[in-house]
């Protein structure tokens, strides 16, 4: 499967580089041969997985779950020595330095690859991708796989590290389990004890590493998700509601208008102003 995203508007409010395309692959048994003339970020795992990487760096075989990333000029064999499965996400090559804006001066220096065992957040995004991927190609879908994407970046690439804390991988899977579940009702306390902790120790762990508290999060999660969502100007104000599990239609606009300022049928009748414009220039060219 293979989504084309360069036509698919993004929201004003998008703070995620967007991206060109992506992709799934399951059971990758061929051997793919690119000189990059793009940004490639995979994930690529399944069980009794094997795979050798060659590029112009080096030459690795990995029996587990990695992360791995390819950059403009790189000249990279992938070859299937047992099945794999792959999610794949693509970035055009004048995005590199907003996505990936510590980048050595030596792309020798750089290192692309990353266990995914060192990446705690990797397999809830995994679960997050396969969940969506039945949606239709929209605005909302084309924006959950650009924060989906950037999460993945933040997590591995953008910050790589070796020794992650327990608090750090605690919080990472505490933000992913809200990723997956923020258009529900959580239960902060149920949520602490499914990773093991109760939930003062919970608090204590995301006071330490969050400026807002975790059901500020929700709200803004769930407000990025509904703008995404207004754009597309098929799906009823009352679906979008539903969608995100807001109990009635009211409580969704009053939700919006403290988030945003505005009633979500502002925002609407917003994006709707600027389609009709971006059309109308189009037709003059």
């Amino acid at each position: 499967m293979n989504w084309m995203l360069t036509e698919i508007p993004r929201g004003s409010l998008s703070s995620s580089v967007p991206l060109v395309r992506m992709g799934t692959e399951y059971k990758k048994k061929h051997t793919v041969h690119r000189l990059f003339d793009h940004i490639a970020l995979s994930i690529l795992w399944g069980e009794g997985m094997k795979v050798r990487l060659e590029d112009q760096y080096r030459t690795e075989e990995y029996s587990e779950p990695i992360c791995v990333i390819a950059l403009p000029g790189d000249n990279r064999k992938m070859i299937p020595l047992e099945p794999f499965n792959e999610i794949f996400f693509v970035y055009g090559a004048s995005m590199l330095q907003k996505v990936l804006p510590n980048l050595p001066d030596d792309p020798a220096l750089f290192e692309r690859v990353i266990p995914l065992k060192n990446v705690p957040t990797a397999f809830p995004l995994i679960h997050a991708f396969e969940s969506l991927i039945h949606q239709e190609l929209s605005p909302g879908f084309a924006g959950q796989m650009d924060l989906l994407a950037s999460a993945l970046l933040t997590a591995t690439f953008r910050s790589p590290r070796k020794n992650i804390s327990r608090e750090e991988k605690l919080m990472a899977l505490f933000q992913s389990h809200i990723q997956l579940h923020y258009r529900e009702e959580i239960d902060w306390e149920a949520m602490a004890r499914l990773y093991g902790v109760g939930f003062q120790t919970f608090r204590k762990i995301w006071r330490a590493h969050s400026e807002i508290p975790p059901h500020r999060f929700v709200m803004e999660l769930r407000s990025r998700e509904a703008c995404y969502l207004l754009e597309d100007l098929s799906l009823p104000v009352q679906e979008i509601a539903d969608m995100l599990g807001f109990p009635d239609l009211c409580y969704f606009s009053r939700f919006f208008r403290k988030m945003n300022g505005i009633s979500p049928s502002e925002y609407r009748n917003g994006c709707r102003k600027n389609m009709i414009s971006h059309l109308s220039g189009s037709k003059n060219k």
